[in-house]
């Protein structure tokens, strides 16, 4: 039996599986990664993005494609998917298994640095797993990695649409948010249990463009 703690606001609730399968399984998970996100929050993220009036959507670090994947078989008005990792390892991986969940010709997933701020156009949404602690490269400083990626996504995001970042370094980035035109609209404190009964508390930031 796995247990999920979830704060969300004041309340916890806890999820508990009762399914022969956890419901993070996904079929099209062909290749993973290490770090990669759980589905169940992948899911999350793209709901709170209200992606049901968007029609464009990017996926910043893009990694295995959890996000995108999620947000196209969820979302079948969104016409523009794009995502984008510095990592050709990652890329490789997010291929495999945008294939397998049968996105190939919707998904679109780009090699891009973050520093270069890649021109794709304006978009309705935009979301992310940051990248954190042992995760980034030794010779990156991650301050200015998510105060980069904080102004690609006030260059890149129609005015009016949401910003949901999932991220463990969340004082860093709130820091970072509240300097910038973005407007926090609400947080959402994880709390998980791993493997050798550490404990992970990310949180979930849902930002609107200004």
């Amino acid at each position: 039996m796995k247990i999920h703690i979830i704060k969300l606001g004041e309340g916890w609730e806890t999820g508990i599986q009762i399914t022969p399968r956890p419901l993070s399984f996904r079929s099209y998970k062909v290749k993973n990664m290490s770090g990669a996100m759980d589905p169940t929050i992948a899911y999350a993220v793209n709901s709170l993005c209200e992606l049901e009036k968007a029609k464009s959507y990017l996926n910043i670090f893009s990694g295995s494609a959890t996000l995108l994947t999620e947000a196209g078989q969820c979302y079948t008005n969104l016409e523009k998917l794009i995502g984008f990792d510095n990592d050709k390892k990652h890329i490789s991986l997010a291929i495999q298994n945008v294939k397998k969940a049968g996105l190939i010709k919707r998904v679109q997933l780009k090699e891009h640095d973050i520093f270069d701020k890649p021109n794709l156009g304006k978009f309705d949404a935009i979301t992310s797993d940051l990248p954190f602690g042992m995760s980034i490269s030794k010779n990156e400083n991650l301050e200015k990695m998510y105060q980069c990626f904080i102004s690609y996504s006030e260059e890149t995001l129609n005015v009016g649409s949401k910003l949901v970042v999932y991220t463990s370094e969340h004082e860093l980035l709130k820091d970072i948010i509240l300097k910038s035109k973005f407007k926090i609209i609400k947080t959402l404190e994880l709390k998980f249990i791993t493997s050798v009964n550490a404990y992970l508390r990310p949180q979930i930031f849902v930002c609107e463009f200004k």
